[in-house]
């Protein structure tokens, strides 16, 4: 799926805007104008450790066996170190660190500007990403752009809300599938989904203070109709 990015010295250049492009540690390196690697060993090991010790539980257990059932070709928005039992998952991540623990096919880049075309896979995955991103609306709306009609949307949302996401960006549950599902008035866009499974599951966590937590988490799995508009949100105010 990096097939428009074509090696160019120790560089790869961007086919379609002629965007020259670093590779990091064999990662490709596609940030927009402003954003900067993420470059921090020591938080991105102590990251790496908090998410492996919470990968475990029902909803890594749903996760898994969903996404290993996943046809075609599937990107993993904000990654981390998941790989979910499979090599061919595209893991796109803003941390050099995470996606070297990950391995397989990664992409250093931003969730919110990624670099593929539009309809450029079969299955999508936001897994506990909406609730950390500072624009939840536009992410979705870049997931969906990058699914084909018929593809599907994986979505986990624990609504632990990070600092980083405004109050005005924050959204229930309820609004999120309204808005899928073809409500105009959710979210201030248009989908159209179809609803395949919908399961709120425990999903203990790791804390840096060395506790525990178990957070209540929402997932759905929908598939995107054939044809439908998307009406996208405001000024994206960053990413």
């Amino acid at each position: 799926m990096l097939s428009h990015l074509s090696p160019e010295g120790d560089w790869l250049r961007c086919l379609g805007c002629g965007q020259r492009h670093p590779v990091v540690d064999g990662l490709p390196l596609v940030l927009r104008a402003g954003l900067e690697l993420q470059a921090e060993p020591e938080l991105d090991a102590q990251l790496v450790e908090l998410m492996r010790a919470s990968s475990s539980g029902p909803l890594h257990a749903w996760l898994t066996q969903t996404i290993t059932s996943l046809a075609g070709q599937v990107l993993d928005l904000g990654c981390g170190v998941q790989a979910w039992g499979r090599t061919d998952v595209v893991g796109l991540d803003l941390r050099a660190g995470l996606l070297r623990a990950r391995g397989g096919v990664g992409v250093i880049a931003d969730a919110a500007d990624p670099p593929f075309p539009p309809e450029s896979f079969d299955a999508v995955l936001l897994v506990n990403l909406l609730d950390c991103v500072p624009n939840p609306q536009l992410v979705l709306a870049q997931a969906d752009a990058l699914l084909r009609p018929g593809g599907v949307l994986l979505i986990s949302l624990p609504f632990a809300w990070d600092p980083v996401v405004p109050l005005e960006r924050r959204f229930e549950w309820g609004t999120l599938r309204a808005a899928l599902e073809g409500d105009r008035n959710a979210l201030g866009m248009r989908f159209g989904y179809t609803l395949l499974q919908e399961h709120t599951l425990d999903w203990p966590i790791q804390r840096s203070d060395g506790s525990r937590a178990r957070l209540s988490t929402h997932t759905l799995l929908a598939r995107k109709a054939a044809a439908h508009s998307t009406l996208a949100p405001g000024p994206a105010g960053g990413a």
